[in-house]
């Protein structure tokens, strides 16, 4: 356990690194001990939870003036880009994309699936992703869709605009 936790922060010091950040995929007892044991302290969580492909839910709830529209309906890779870095600002975890990363991963979106929230005023307000999941179906051994990290700008954020993003993907 102390070597492993060695080896891997040992690289991040000599670099200059202030802080090292890691997503520990393992189950929470070992994952926890493993952490704790080498004075790392937890800020994050990340939750993979599953239900029936055939459960329905309720409609979304957007106030007066709120849509959603997919990205294929939008096709402005800077809607996309403001959409995606305002949406995840100061989340942990996240980092401000780039025109070129942005560029570069628009091809593996799924445009149909990437759900753009707009507020009354036409700014951008949040966005979902939703698609099957190759990576998914390969683990799990079945079809496999995956609604992803609803995110909502930071000045609607105490407005409860998380909760119909996944209804709606």
């Amino acid at each position: 356990g102390v070597s492993v936790r060695r080896r891997a922060v040992a690289p991040a010091g000599e670099l200059g690194a202030k802080r090292l950040g890691a997503y520990a995929a393992a189950p929470p007892t070992c994952r926890d001990a493993f952490l704790r044991a080498g004075g790392v302290a937890r800020v994050s969580a990340y939750t993979d939870m599953s239900i029936a492909g055939d459960t329905t839910f309720p409609a979304p709830q957007w106030p007066d003036g709120f849509t959603v529209r997919p990205y294929a309906a939008v096709q402005d890779a800077t809607i996309f880009l403001d959409t995606i870095n305002r949406s995840y600002a100061g989340v942990w975890g996240h980092h401000t994309l780039t025109m070129e990363e942005a560029l570069a991963w628009l091809p593996e979106v799924v445009a149909e699936g990437a759900f753009l929230l707009f507020a009354p005023d036409g700014a951008v307000a949040g966005i979902c992703r939703a698609a099957m999941s190759k990576r998914l179906r390969e683990r799990r051994g079945e079809q496999t869709g995956l609604v992803a990290a609803p995110g909502v700008v930071p000045e609607r954020r105490s407005e409860g605009r998380y909760l119909p993003q996944p209804l709606h993907a």
